[in-house]
């Protein structure tokens, strides 16, 4: 029974993947009562508004898009030149000491590296400015060869850490013998 459910979510993201991929690629429409929406058309797709209105969503699909769950059909595009892999989300949380346990999540920020070679930090929360704020001193960033880690401190969120390998001295991210980590904070400021 197990590997039946396996093959029927196979089979699920493959169709998403698929659709996904066809939305990317195509001047939209679409058979069989889909529409294939493009995300980089002048009019990105809309997302349902969601449970926790205090806090932004975001999507990717020829660019980092914002969402207000409170309008969900007013979608604005926030970042274009990201590095790959290096966007990741850090989840912020109430700590509960006497149960020792992280509740009341929901997602606190995106950090990401950039085509300048810099990172920068993003909050989710929809209060504050959409603005992407550099993080580090790191001007190599577009180089880096993958995130390692995301730590999250719940107790400090400014705290959470973003961890991340660069190529070693042969300047190869192949050979991880060499590679050189790294790690920064999303409090941090350039």
């Amino acid at each position: 029974m197990f590997s039946s459910k396996k093959i029927h979510i196979q089979k699920f993201l493959l169709l998403f993947f698929t659709i996904f991929i066809s939305a990317c690629s195509s001047s939209g429409g679409g058979g069989g009562g889909f529409v294939a929406i493009d995300p980089c058309a002048d009019n990105p797709p809309s997302l349902s508004p969601a449970n926790n209105t205090g806090t932004l969503h975001f999507y990717t699909g020829c660019g980092l898009w914002a969402v207000d769950p409170a309008k969900p059909s007013e979608p604005g595009l926030v970042e274009t030149d990201w590095v790959g892999d290096s966007l990741k989300r850090l989840i912020g949380g109430v700590w509960d000491t006497a149960e020792k346990k992280v509740t009341q999540k929901k997602l606190h920020a995106l950090m990401y590296a950039k085509a300048d070679g810099r990172f920068y930090r993003l909050s989710a929360n929809k209060a504050v400015p959409i603005t992407p704020i550099r993080v580090s001193s790191e001007t190599e960033a577009h180089k880096m060869c993958g995130v390692i880690a995301t730590l999250e401190d719940y107790q400090d969120l400014n705290n959470s850490i973003y961890v991340y390998s660069m190529p070693g001295p042969d300047q190869s991210c192949g050979l991880s013998d060499d590679n050189i980590e790294k790690y920064i904070r999303l409090g941090m400021w350039a």
